[in-house]
């Protein structure tokens, strides 16, 4: 249905606060890799008990999103360099 205005509906994500403060990045940095250990314990824990084991995209990028959350706008996402 359109209304005659040329309005755009499409949303934009907003951007990320980040950590600029060099005493709080150097925390979030610490617990980022504390989580990020957690996350690889518990992934390599469900392997053992499924006697299983694939390395997946969706498993880096998930350590990959622990590791940078908080500190970069490109968590968890592939980047393009040109």
């Amino acid at each position: 249905m359109s209304n005659g205005n040329d309005e755009r509906r499409d949303s934009h994500a907003l951007e990320p606060d980040l950590i600029d403060d060099p005493q709080k990045l150097a925390e979030a940095e610490a617990k980022n890799g504390l989580r990020q250990y957690d996350a690889g314990i518990a992934a390599a824990q469900d392997a053992i008990d499924r006697k299983n084991f694939r390395l997946r995209l969706s498993l880096i990028m998930g350590l990959h999103r622990e590791a940078l959350a908080g500190i970069s706008n490109y968590a968890g996402n592939f980047v393009r360099v040109p």
